[in-house]
């Protein structure tokens, strides 16, 4: 899809994508979104993407492997300011930086990777930067260290091991 496609749309709430980019100020002004779930196959979101979204609460996010996400000066979540959550897949092994950049509304964030996801860029420092510490940022059952000592990740102070390993029980 193409640049701003969908830009200023305030009726639309839901999008099914089966691309792997999503375009510069694609989603801009659509006021009407309260979630997204950004696509595993998803490698690279433009600039300003998701821009004042200002009702956009939730963002699920499963691209493994995404490298570009908006820049220093257009982050892709800029002006939406109600985001509350990010739920981080399990199969998620890059985030490209400026990611959550201007996302100070977070309150926790559930990252279900074994492993923390690696920010990829140059200025990967800005991965978290304004996202308060203590939020809790739940994560797999004994993988809280690794999360801690990651760059970027290690930005917080309070690690909940809540991602249990599958358990499957049978009763007869």
């Amino acid at each position: 899809m193409g640049v701003s496609v969908f830009e200023n749309c305030t009726s639309l709430t839901n999008v099914t994508l089966g691309n792997m980019i999503i375009g510069a100020s694609q989603f801009k002004g659509c006021t009407g979104m309260i979630a997204f779930t950004v696509p595993a196959q998803i490698n690279s979101i433009g600039e300003s993407a998701f821009m004042n979204c200002s009702n956009l609460t939730v963002i699920t996010y499963n691209a493994e492997n995404c490298t570009l996400m908006g820049s220093y000066d257009n982050p892709v979540f800029g002006g939406s300011t109600s985001i509350t959550q990010f739920y981080i897949g399990a199969s998620v092994n890059t985030i490209a930086n400026y990611a959550f950049k201007n996302c100070g509304s977070v309150t926790e964030i559930h990252a279900a990777p074994a492993n923390a996801p690696l920010f990829t860029g140059f200025d990967t420092q800005y991965g978290f930067t304004d996202i308060a510490q203590s939020i809790p940022v739940y994560v797999p059952c004994d993988r809280s260290s690794y999360y801690q000592n990651a760059t970027c990740w290690n930005h917080f102070s309070n690690y909940i091991e809540d991602y249990p390993y599958l358990v499957i029980v049978t009763t007869n």
